[in-house]
This record gives C-alpha cells, sequence and structure tokens, in this order.
C-alpha cells in the first residue's frame, strides 16, 4: 500500500470508532433507561438492542485497532 492509502484506511478506521463510541453510548442509554422499569415486553426488546449495540461496536473497536497497530507495525 502506499502512503496516500494507508491514511484513507487510517481516518476511516478512526471515523469507525467514533462512530462505534457514539452507538455504544447508545445502547448503554437504552440499556439503562428501560432496565430500571422492564415489566412491559416491548421495554426488555429495547434492553436486548442496546446490549447487543454495545456488544457489536465493542468488538468493531476492537478490530479497529488492531488494524490500526498493523499500520503502525509497517
Amino acid at each position: 500500500m502506499t502512503t496516500p492509502e494507508i491514511n484513507k484506511s487510517q481516518s476511516k478506521l478512526k471515523r469507525n470508532i467514533v462512530l462505534s463510541v457514539i452507538f455504544i453510548a447508545l445502547g448503554i442509554y437504552l440499556t439503562t433507561k428501560k432496565a430500571n422499569d422492564s415489566t412491559d415486553f416491548n421495554e426488555t426488546i429495547v434492553v436486548g438492542v442496546g446490549v447487543l449495540l454495545i456488544v457489536v461496536f465493542l468488538l468493531v473497536i476492537i478490530l479497529s485497532m488492531k488494524k490500526l497497530n498493523n499500520f503502525k507495525g509497517k
């Protein structure tokens, strides 16, 4: 890869990390807001979606960090 390609993919990975942090915050918000009074089945689904958001975007952050470290190693 040439240097501009590496810089472009690095900025893409950094953007992914920032978006992931936003979605994790949304997941935490959904989970904490609805977990306090979860008597309805729909609220349980919202909590599940919140937890799913947190887990998926944590994986995205971890994979993006690994790719960034691979670029730094080269």
